[in-house]
């Protein structure tokens, strides 16, 4: 029960009690004048309202007031002053200052516990909004972390390099939902630096420049470690003076895709606004980055596995067997279109005398020769191939016979001209070269195959080290 509705129903049940005290009290004071007398008594039932209803303070200031009252009252009938005439009065005092005292103590317990209520709903409330907000945050993580499952099933659906990296960063993006960009750099094993693969922009974000990243991508690449930064302009571990950037960004969130000890690639996301990202953001990106780790390793293996099915052990060059598949379809490539293409066959002259002086190592170091002049000079969906022993094949897309010699007899040039160390001797390798086009020579494999055989050895029969299409 509230102080208020306390005070009301004590008061009125002890005011019926108390009137009939001071009825009798005043009894005493039957020579007093009625007006006097009624005054009298009214002033003592006014006061102990007063004393109940508005507290101490108040009750004790109209008490002054009232006995100040009733002497001048006394006064102005010249009625003698006797103590027994303010029985009543000090009795309603007396009693009003009781139960303004006792009210006074119930109303401070009243407080106490009502802020000790307040403030018990307080904290209780704090922790429903506190909790409210973890589940929301467990929610969120939780779908989060429930894609990720469907990003294993889609890895596990391609091995194609292209489309897993494609697949990362896609998926990557639909699960944080957010990021001005997202950047993959895949690492080139020969040059060990990275190449931008594949990238995500959302709204106006500028141009990517930095094709081969920059001095955040490089720190990830060498510490081979997460990287969270805030604000990359505020960052003591980053010095960016001197340093080329991309405009337009200030949080990144950057994770290696890591086989063993070694980085495949790496899986950036990139914000316009300061302190974007959390610690959260940085571990789900890691967990990503493992996941799609193996994913990417696996696709390397497969490719490796499938080089190695089309491609010679020694030279690195196609297979005989995969060279004719190449060969029938560029046949029926030239009939569709109507552009021409040529066939070379080129023979080492002389090969076992190398063998024959230098030993078999010795001829491998010859093939292995050969091979890098034709990897490095053949260009635009040109095709060389490893024919059988020391004989090369070569496809040359839309180039008719006058296109054929001409490339051919340059890289002849260049055999001859680029000398090999055998056993700490310098040697010269010449090659002879034989030359069919389709058309006009034939639309046939066979033919073709054929027609550069017989025109190979017509180059022999001359005296080797030459190129002969006719």
């Amino acid at each position: 029960m509230s102080p208020s509705r306390l005070r009301l129903s004590l008061g009125i049940s002890s005011l019926v009690l108390l009137v009939a005290i001071l009825i009798s009290i005043n009894s005493i004071l039957l020579r007093l004048p009625p007006t006097i007398y009624f005054l009298t008594l009214s002033a003592n039932i006014v006061l102990l309202f007063i004393w109940v209803g508005l507290g101490k303070i108040i009750g004790f200031v109209s008490s002054l007031i009232s006995a100040l009252f009733i002497f001048l009252l006394f006064v102005k009938y010249n009625i003698d002053l006797e103590p027994y005439y303010f029985l009543s009065f000090a009795a309603a005092v007396f009693i009003g200052y009781r139960f303004a005292n006792k009210f006074f103590i119930l109303d401070q317990e009243y407080k106490v516990k009502t802020e000790k209520i307040e403030e018990d709903t307080n904290l209780l409330k704090n922790e429903l909004d506190r909790n409210r907000q973890e589940t929301e945050q467990l929610d969120w993580r939780l779908a989060r972390h429930s894609n990720l499952s469907s990003i294993i099933e889609k890895f596990s659906s391609s091995l194609s390099c292209e489309s897993v990296i494609e697949i990362i960063v896609e998926n990557t993006y639909k699960i944080f939902g957010k990021s001005d960009r997202i950047l993959f750099f895949l690492v080139d094993t020969k040059k060990q630096e990275l190449e931008l693969t594949y990238s995500k922009k959302v709204g106006i974000t500028p141009y990517i420049k930095m094709k081969n990243g920059d001095i955040f991508d490089r720190w990830v690449f060498k510490k081979r470690q997460p990287l969270l930064v805030q604000d990359i302009y505020n960052d003591f571990r980053f010095s960016l003076e001197n340093q080329s950037l991309d405009k337009g960004f200030y949080s990144i969130i950057s994770a290696p895709l890591m086989s063993k000890d070694k980085v495949l690639g790496i899986l950036r996301m990139d914000s316009a606004q300061k302190s974007f990202y959390t610690q959260e953001d940085l571990r789900l990106l890691d967990i990503i980055s493992d996941l799609a780790s193996v994913a990417l390793e696996n696709t390397i293996l497969y490719r490796r596995v499938s080089d190695l099915a089309i491609t010679d052990g020694l030279t690195s060059l196609y297979v005989h067997k995969y060279f004719k598949e190449r060969l029938a379809n560029e046949v029926k490539r030239s009939l569709k279109s109507g552009k021409p293409f040529s066939l070379a066959l080129l023979d080492i002259d002389n090969f076992k005398d190398y063998n024959d002086k230098y030993g078999h190592t010795a001829g491998d170091l010859v093939l292995k020769h050969i091979s890098r002049i034709l990897t490095e000079d053949l260009h635009g969906g040109d095709i060389a191939a490893r024919y059988g022993g020391e004989e090369f094949a070569l496809i040359l897309v839309n180039k008719d016979k006058a296109e054929a010699i001409a490339l051919s007899d340059r890289l002849r040039r260049r055999i001859e001209n680029t000398p090999i160390i055998l056993r700490r001797k310098k040697t010269n390798i010449t090659i002879s070269v034989g030359i069919a086009t389709s058309p006009p020579d034939s639309s046939l494999v066979e033919d073709l195959l054929r027609d550069a055989d017989r025109r190979l050895y017509k180059a022999k029969e001359k005296g080797k080290n030459q190129v002969c299409a006719y």
